[in-house]
């Protein structure tokens, strides 16, 4: 079990880092309340570079800590107990 939580714990880790950016990218385009024309993201590029350009790359990591704080733990308990609920074939 002990084996499974750390292999869980990593897990998390490595997928939330690999796809963090993307998702800060998803979060303000989607979260953009104008649609048409007036949208300041017209598409997933102009998010990039536009945040890119007027933020930096510090703006692909806020909030990094604190996603990386929940997402070990929480894959730490969640893949022993999904091995745990799958039955046996």
């Amino acid at each position: 079990v002990v084996n499974r939580a750390g292999a869980g714990g990593v897990a998390g880790i490595v997928c939330w880092s690999s796809i963090y950016p993307l998702d800060v990218v998803q979060s303000r385009v989607v979260g953009e309340a104008q649609y048409g024309a007036a949208r300041r993201y017209p598409n997933v590029r102009s998010c990039f570079s536009t945040v890119y350009r007027e933020e930096g790359l510090q703006a692909f990591t806020r909030g990094y800590t604190a996603v990386l704080l929940r997402s070990g733990p929480v894959n730490a308990v969640l893949l022993p107990v999904n091995d745990a609920m799958t039955p046996v074939a």
